[in-house]
């Protein structure tokens, strides 16, 4: 299980998560969302090769985006093209990085 430490409740531009066990760090901006890029940074990986997964579902848990990815070092960055594919509304964003998931709320606007 990861636990997460985060900032207040409250909607920031940029929103930060921190995994106490593991020191990594999940930024996801911005938050809330009114343009077409969403932007992801993992810090604080092993620095072997990662599996990544990007999964984005809605509040009904059908999911309305995937993608896997590899990475290599001890940072991700990626930008998600969300267009128009995405309508408004609150979205869960879930990462998983070999066998830790990390979660954030989405809204989109």
């Amino acid at each position: 299980m990861v636990r997460l430490n985060s900032a207040a409740a409250s909607f920031t531009a940029r929103e930060q998560l921190f995994d106490v066990a593991s020191g990594t760090v999940l930024t996801m901006w911005p938050n809330p969302n009114r343009e077409d890029v969403l932007f992801l940074k993992l810090e604080g990986l092993e620095a072997e090769m990662q599996d990544i997964t990007i999964d984005i579902h809605d509040l009904f848990g059908k999911r309305v985006f995937a993608q896997e990815l590899d990475n290599h070092g001890e940072v991700f960055n990626h930008a998600i093209d969300l267009g128009q594919h995405i309508a408004p509304g609150v979205y869960l964003v879930n990462i998983r990085v070999n066998d830790q998931l990390y979660t954030q709320r989405l809204v989109r606007q």
